[in-house]
């Protein structure tokens, strides 16, 4: 009798098996679903950094050239350039154009924005200062030398219109 106990104790039970089967689907199913949102956030924090790479060019380029206001803003990895000319006459082509997440060059204006930009793309303007209505600019009460960023980021539920002042 005492052989048929000893091996018996050898292996582990069906319910054992089965509950650290269960165990490691719940670990896993939290790190799948953690990982999304992970990705998402990396990604925004990337774009919220050339944001503020951008609008610290642009002021900078006011401070150095009185006042005056840049029509377009130019980058590439870590590099950002203000002008008062366009972005294939500084980078070679418009199709060599890469700032971050951002496939087009930032549309800089002295008008309001009235509504959010699609994704990927920014829309600056100079003069303007972030409105009540979110992915909206106000030259109300705004400073002649206040700038306003419109963009998009991506939350759980799609994309989120968003404004960011210098």
């Amino acid at each position: 009798m005492s052989k048929k106990l000893s091996k018996r104790e050898q292996g582990f039970t069906i319910i054992e098996v089965l509950i650290v089967l269960a165990i490691a689907s719940l670990i896993l199913l939290a790190v799948f679903l953690a990982v999304p949102a992970l990705q998402r956030n990396s990604r925004n924090t990337s774009r919220k950094q050339d944001i503020a790479a951008v609008l610290g060019a642009i002021t900078e380029f006011e401070s150095n050239n009185n006042g005056a206001v840049p029509t377009v803003a130019c980058g590439s990895a870590g590099s950002y350039t203000v002008s008062t000319g366009t972005c294939a006459a500084q980078t070679g082509s418009a199709a060599s154009f890469k700032m971050g997440f951002y496939t087009a060059a930032p549309t800089v204006q002295t008008t309001a924005v009235a509504s959010a930009p699609t994704t990927d793309t920014l829309t600056v303007a100079t003069g303007n200062k972030c409105a009540a209505t979110v992915g909206t600019t106000t030259t109300t009460g705004a400073a002649a030398r206040s700038i306003a960023a419109v963009y998009t980021i991506e939350s759980g539920g799609g994309l989120v219109a968003a404004c960011q002042e210098s």
